[in-house]
């Protein structure tokens, strides 16, 4: 997947004869992350910095067209919502009064595959149609570079290995199999194998409490270790555990 984010946003009121603007150039600064994953909605990633500069006060309706999810925020503000998957449609916002200067913007979108567009156009009070912004009117920091490491992103939700994320994938050459009982949840510190094919379990206390607490264990020990056995019956609940 595609994951195309475009967001601006403005570094404050410039006072008359005081205090001049920071450097910007022309445009918006795009960033692209590949997903490994499908998704539905768009993921919470990083955010654009840029500006959008209006020239006169008054109201404006804004209108996005995208190929799949897109939203847009103006001052910090949600006016459109165009999240999910689709072919290319707009939405127009409802008209925004915005004074004449530099407004934070963001534009969060991705790309689910198929055709692909993102436009944002705006309409003046005054004015019958909308024009896509000019580039005059887009402002963003000289040298945006932000640095990410290479390869396929992986969208985490929040939560860490060991917190119930899924596994991403094993090698080709390998079966992915599922051996954990209900009820049988150990703060793992170490695993192994034993000879006789069962796996050996090694629980610790993150806090460093006196006790660990095991839902399917009565007895409340710190630090543990269990044997877990047959584990070629393909069920999870055919699975033993011996302290």
């Amino acid at each position: 997947m595609l994951n195309l984010l475009m967001t601006a946003c403005a570094v404050g009121a410039v006072v008359a004869g005081a205090v001049a603007e920071p450097p910007r150039n022309p445009g918006v600064t795009v960033r692209v992350y590949q997903i490994a994953e499908s998704v539905d909605r768009i993921p919470q990633v990083a955010l654009v910095i840029g500006e959008l500069v209006v020239e006169r006060a008054g109201p404006v309706v804004f209108r996005l067209t995208s190929d799949d999810g897109s939203r847009l925020a103006v001052g910090g503000r949600l006016l459109i919502d165009h999240d999910g998957r689709h072919g290319a449609t707009a939405m127009e916002s409802a008209p925004v009064e915005l004074e004449a200067g530099a407004h934070p913007l963001l534009i969060e979108h991705f790309d689910a595959g198929g055709s692909r567009s993102l436009r944002l156009e705006w309409k003046h009070s005054g004015r019958k149609g909308f024009e896509i912004i000019p580039e005059r009117n887009l402002r963003s920091e000289p040298d945006a570079t932000r640095v990410t490491s290479p390869g396929l992103k992986r969208i985490e939700g929040g939560r860490r290995a060991g917190d119930g994320a899924p596994v991403a994938g094993v090698h080709p050459g390998w079966t992915l199999s599922d051996i954990r009982p209900e009820g049988f949840e150990p703060k793992v510190g170490a695993m192994t194998f034993l000879p006789d094919g069962r796996l050996l379990v090694g629980t610790f206390d993150p806090l460093q409490r006196d006790e660990v607490a095991l839902p399917d264990i009565e007895s409340k020990e710190p630090d543990s270790l269990y044997a877990l056995g047959n584990l070629d019956a393909g069920d999870p609940a055919a699975v033993t555990v011996t302290r």
